[in-house]
């Protein structure tokens, strides 16, 4: 149901960003503002606008904070406890279109793509260095990093989140299973800050890699 419903909210968004229904959104705050410009903040906005979407559509809540909550509780659930393999990541091809509708440069200041891994292996396939294989991860080098740090000096979730973001590289698997798990219950989303995270963090969560692979060979 997840999916489809995005492809509908894209279809949305490229003709239209409405405001959010009981939320008003402005990311021009001191401390976003000290690592995006007005025209990159503009851009920031047009991602949050998507998720959003995504969330109200799926869960038939229109108060944006509780929204965002009930749709980390819920796909925590479906992934960690009825076992869907597909319930955290969007699909792939979804996010390549909506990334398509941003400025580059912008992108490359949040994510990266990571070289092709020397091989994925699933039950029944193995991919040798598979070139253009479908990947994306937060950019520990970017400014959305740099964001998170500050954030992080009196945050103690963002301070968590920054240590991991650090050690690994990039997103890392302890915030992707603690932040919906448990973490996200100390965000406001009607904070900005905490907003652009949660609409990131939905859009860096990767599919399984048996989806991915399926979509690599279905190319």
């Amino acid at each position: 149901m997840k999916n489809i419903a995005s492809i509908l909210i894209l279809m949305t968004f490229i003709f239209s960003c409405s405001k959010t229904p009981e939320s008003t959104l402005n990311l021009n705050t001191p401390v976003i503002s000290k690592f995006f410009d007005s025209r990159e903040i503009n851009e920031l906005e047009k991602i949050v606008r998507f998720t959003d979407s995504l969330v109200i559509a799926s869960t038939g809540i229109v108060n944006i904070d509780s929204a965002y909550h009930f749709y980390l509780d819920s796909i925590f659930e479906e992934h960690y406890e009825l076992g869907n393999p597909d319930a955290l990541g969007l699909n792939h091809s979804l996010k390549v279109n909506l990334l398509s509708m941003i400025d580059s440069n912008l992108i490359e200041k949040i994510w990266l793509k990571p070289a092709p891994p020397s091989m994925v292996m699933t039950n029944d396939t193995v991919l040798y260095a598979p070139e253009g294989y479908p990947s994306l991860d937060l950019n520990n080098l970017g400014s959305y990093a740099r964001l998170i740090e500050e954030l992080g000096k009196s945050d103690s979730i963002f301070h968590r989140i920054n240590d991991h973001l650090t050690s690994t590289g990039g997103l890392g698997p302890l915030v992707i299973g603690n932040y919906p798990l448990q973490w996200h219950n100390k965000h406001n989303f009607n904070v900005a800050e905490n907003r652009l995270w949660v609409a990131i963090f939905i859009l860096t969560l990767e599919e399984s890699v048996e989806t991915k692979v399926a979509r690599y060979l279905s190319r």
